[in-house]
């Protein structure tokens, strides 16, 4: 009885690895299947490809249009217009009357290696109805850059002052600047210029001669919202070393919003031979406000 048992249980083992063989081969693949499965591999590895291709394509396509928006970028700050206006104004009424009216513009024009400015300035002051001052200086200069650091300058002033003894004043010629310092939060600019120079004098007669001309320029962006400039000038007769002006500039402007600032400014304007009857200092303190556009 035992041996029928096992019998039996053999004959189900084995029909058991028959149809487990037979579900094993039956899985296989037909040929078809796997050319059908070989060519869906291909086309995909073929479409990850191309994938590839056209974002690689499109990295070089947006490093081209970034390179071109850089460069527009860099022209259009090249070919930049910027003006600076400070105007200033006091007036008193009472025992004394005084008034007091100063404008100064700073226009600019860049292009490449060249800039342009222009830089105008007023003054008309009166003491009980009597003028005490009235003055006006425009210079023009045009600037070429020759490096990085050093540039050419030529330079054209003309200037009339009613109460310093000279109807007018007049210099121009060409010079080399050199920039010491240049940072995002200072600039410091050494010129120098040999110079035709003109003074017309009050009453008659005319002083013409060489001068050279020493300059300094320094700014100082202190805090994002207040500035420091110091602008300082030498010009002397070459063959008359007692014939020289020193004229300097200090401002400290703080910045209101985009366009606005209020500055305060103290101007020396010295003249080691002064005309006759007349002094050799003209000192100016001014509050104004400044619009920069």
């Amino acid at each position: 009885m035992q041996k029928r048992t096992n019998t039996l249980g053999l004959k189900r083992k084995l029909w058991l690895a028959l149809f487990l063989t037979a579900a094993l081969f039956g899985a296989e693949p037909s040929e078809a299947e796997y050319l059908r499965d070989t060519a869906e591999l291909e086309a995909a590895i073929e479409a990850q490809q191309r994938a590839v291709l056209e974002i690689d394509a499109a990295k070089e396509r947006l490093k081209e249009a970034n390179a071109r928006i850089e460069k527009v970028q860099e022209l259009s700050e090249e070919a930049r217009y910027k003006t600076k206006t400070e105007l200033s104004y006091s007036n008193t009424k009472g025992n004394t009357e005084t008034s007091q009216f100063g404008l100064a513009l700073h226009a600019e024009r860049k292009r490449k290696k060249n800039t342009i400015t222009l830089d105008l300035t007023a003054l008309q002051s009166s003491n009980n109805g009597i003028e005490n001052n009235n003055k006006w200086l425009a210079l023009l200069q045009y600037d070429r850059a020759l490096s990085e650091d050093l540039y050419f300058n030529y330079l054209v002033s003309y200037g009339e002052d009613r109460f310093s003894g000279f109807d007018y004043q007049f210099y121009t010629g060409p010079g080399l600047g050199y920039k010491v310092l240049q940072s995002d939060t200072q600039k410091l600019n050494l010129s120098g210029n040999t110079l035709y120079s003109k003074d017309s004098i009050a009453g008659g007669g005319t002083n013409e001669y060489v001068s050279g001309l020493a300059g300094v320029e320094y700014v100082w962006q202190i805090l994002d919202n207040l500035s420091f400039r110091e602008n300082a000038t030498y010009r002397s007769q070459l063959d008359d070393g007692d014939n020289y002006f020193v004229y300097t500039k200090t401002a400290i402007n703080s910045k209101i919003n985009g366009n606005f600032s209020l500055g305060l400014s103290y101007q020396i304007d010295y003249k080691n031979i002064p005309v006759v009857t007349k002094e050799r200092t003209d000192r100016v303190f001014l509050a104004s406000l400044v619009i920069d556009y």
